[in-house]
């Protein structure tokens, strides 16, 4: 009788294992999910971002926005792109600390301000090449509009 108690509280036990298994295997699914669902949240908020600020960038010439608007944009795009792990986003976000600094500058110079967003510019251009599908034409709109602000500052530049 004991080696059939013995069997059988072995089969519970195994069974009690597997059904502890396949709850962990489903938390873990859920997990899973969970983190996906987040990425896809983080993605889509990126996706509005850049609507939002293509929205702006059309509407307005950088160079007549709000100071205290524009910072506020840096400083979101910068923390955006600073949690990235690919390099040239972190390049980027770099060059959009260099622009708040030149921003937020006591004396303001044209030439040092568009020679940042101008490089900003090709550098969103060039990333825009290999952005995942439904970021392309939306990056390289950014960068040709970046890239443009810079040039007419040093145009208006030399004008003056």
């Amino acid at each position: 009788m004991t080696s059939k108690t013995g069997k059988t509280e072995t089969k519970k036990s195994n069974e009690s294992v597997s059904k502890k298994e396949q709850n962990d295997n489903a938390q873990g699914d859920k997990k899973g999910q969970s983190v996906s669902s987040e990425e896809s949240s983080e993605e889509m908020d990126t996706g509005e971002e850049l609507d939002s600020l293509l929205a702006t960038l059309e509407e307005e010439d950088l160079t007549d926005m709000d100071l205290e608007q524009a910072v506020e944009m840096i400083d979101e795009w910068h923390g955006i792109l600073n949690k990235s792990k690919e390099a040239e986003l972190k390049e980027i976000g770099s060059n959009l600390k260099q622009l708040k600094k030149l921003l937020g500058a006591s004396k303001l110079k044209e030439a040092d301000l568009a020679e940042v967003m101008t490089e900003l510019g090709g550098q969103v251009d060039k990333f825009a090449n290999n952005a995942e599908r439904g970021y392309k034409t939306k990056l390289h709109r950014l960068g040709k509009a970046l890239s443009s602000e810079g040039k007419d500052l040093v145009s208006s530049d030399s004008e003056g």
